[in-house]
């Protein structure tokens, strides 16, 4: 590892508490550790524990239940399933592109302004049910 200072080579200085390599510089004495995994957004998160929670999540298990199986806390797979969301929502995005719509469907969709229907005793258009 080089010094981020003065490009000289660093040699071993013991580890960090969480086991991870130090290193120290010869020259100006700083003390680094070994770079941080950047495959997931800088997560600690093995990539298959990542990649069952992914699996188990489209499987329609819950967090919970995921949290039981996997073993990861609630709070590191509300994390992985965000990343996952960006992710997908990016390759929709650069992928699907100048789809022609002929007819779109909405099911259910329905609300009401201020009041419902049979509540509308003034019969104000502005209104009741939409």
């Amino acid at each position: 590892m080089t010094c981020r200072n003065c490009r000289t080579e660093c040699r071993k200085f013991g580890k960090t508490r969480k086991g991870q390599q130090r290193y120290r510089c010869c020259q100006c004495f700083k003390t680094y550790s070994e770079p941080r995994n950047e495959h997931l957004g800088g997560m600690y998160t093995a990539p298959e524990t990542v990649e069952q929670i992914v699996s188990l999540f489209v499987e329609g298990c819950s967090i919970r239940s995921i949290e039981r199986l996997t073993g990861a806390h609630q709070v590191t797979i509300l994390k992985v399933l965000e990343l996952a969301g960006r992710r997908c929502e990016r390759l929709m995005e650069a992928t699907i592109r100048n789809v022609p719509v002929k007819d779109v469907q909405c099911d259910e969709m329905w609300g009401f302004v201020y009041c419902k229907e049979k509540r509308n005793v003034t019969g104000d258009p502005e209104r009741g049910d939409a």
